[in-house]
């Protein structure tokens, strides 16, 4: 849905500028992510999106059979349940376990997701 694609590709373009501002995609607007969204990640990935007040404030990608390849969520609405809803919803969706990387950089979403019960396997 293009609204969905709109929302998601600015997500993920504020949430990656915050997170981590050093990578060269990190600098990308909206407008220039927004074509993998819509392309790429709607048409090829299962997304889940989450909004508060119709307000849209994260999103999850997931790729079968075992992936959470994307999960973005707005700085306001960080540090509550809503990653770790995600977490458990894609837990359900993938019973059988689940993987996942971050950049090496971005500490922030390793702690959470060591708190969720991940491990690194790989650097």
């Amino acid at each position: 849905m293009a609204e969905d694609a709109e929302d998601s590709a600015r997500l993920l373009a504020t949430v990656r500028s915050e997170s981590v501002p050093d990578l060269p995609l990190a600098a990308q607007s909206k407008d220039a992510v927004a074509p993998f969204v819509r392309h790429v990640l709607l048409d090829h990935f299962e997304v889940w999106m989450a909004d508060v007040g119709g307000h849209p404030v994260g999103f999850m990608a997931l790729m079968p059979p075992d992936h959470i390849a994307h999960l973005y969520i707005a700085a306001g609405h960080r540090g509550k349940v809503l990653g770790a809803r995600f977490v458990d919803l894609a837990r359900r969706r993938f019973p059988e376990g689940l993987q996942l990387w971050t950049f090496q950089d971005n500490a922030d979403a390793q702690r959470f997701y060591k708190q969720q019960g991940f491990v690194p396997v790989e650097w």
